[in-house]
């Protein structure tokens, strides 16, 4: 297998690369980024949601939502954070990575059931979103634990719930988010998934998600791979993971209409 990254233009770049390919054998490891054009990017010549075939989701990363230590003292759980922004009379502030990124989305999505008052601030990179809450630029952010670790370690940050229906093994006091606020609403998970081009033979399919299956029931395997990217392989198929990739989109083209956004 050749690895290539195909960087750029919001993940759009590698997943045309993929949807051009005639070859029968050039797999994507898409994101949300893989769909997210499709509401966001004017004139895309592709639709992800047809032109590429959900294969296999391979993971689901750890999210969390953290504030900065300077935060932490007045809010030491995230019901206490939203009490924080709403008796701040300018409310707080988000650090993200932009309005469609993954981070602002899921905390949009999320804020529809908390009700924060807050205005996003908007950084280049994860690294200058991380420091900009470490000098409180802003007061709290949605990120992985992994992206904050030396962060978390030093307790310059410090996440106060786990974007999961389940506790994080990593993180085991750490509440999730419908224990830590009663949250009932859709969970928008961070993941990485195999989509192969429209018209890749069914029993192609078949054979890639049989293999990927075989590494997520190999423990070792499992492990290592959690372990490294702070995450939780799944088992899935192409049929389940078709599933969960249009629910998904439903609920991201609805927050861009309730968003009022306009692909650019």
């Amino acid at each position: 297998m050749i690895v290539e990254n195909k960087p750029g233009a919001g993940g759009v770049i590698g997943t045309e690369y993929v949807v051009n390919a005639t070859d029968g054998h050039t797999l994507l490891l898409g994101t949300q980024s893989s769909i997210l054009p499709r509401f966001t990017t004017k004139n895309l010549k592709f639709d992800p949601m047809t032109d590429l075939v959900p294969v296999y989701k391979v993971i689901n990363y750890q999210l969390v939502i953290a504030v900065n230590a300077e935060t932490a003292p007045k809010a030491k759980t995230l019901r206490e954070l939203v009490d924080l922004s709403k008796s701040s009379p300018n409310g707080l502030f988000f650090a993200g990575t932009g309005q469609t990124s993954v981070f602002n989305l899921t905390m949009a999505l999320l804020n529809k059931s908390l009700g924060m008052k807050y205005t996003p601030l908007d950084f280049n990179s994860i690294g200058t979103m991380n420091l900009a809450a470490m000098r409180n630029d802003a007061q709290f952010l949605v990120n992985t634990p992994s992206s904050m670790k030396s962060q978390i370690d030093s307790g310059k940050l410090k996440p106060l719930a786990a974007i999961s229906a389940e506790r994080y093994a990593s993180f085991p006091e750490l509440p999730t988010l419908a224990e830590a606020v009663g949250y009932k609403g859709y969970l928008p998970l961070l993941w990485a998934g195999i989509f192969v081009p429209k018209g890749t033979p069914a029993a192609v399919v078949d054979r890639i998600a049989h293999d990927f299956s075989t590494l997520e029931a190999d423990k070792a395997f499992r492990g290592s791979i959690e372990s490294k990217l702070s995450g939780r392989m799944v088992a899935s198929s192409p049929s389940a993971f078709a599933k969960q990739l249009a629910e998904e989109a439903n609920v991201w083209k609805n927050l861009f209409a309730e968003m009022n956004y306009k692909p650019e």
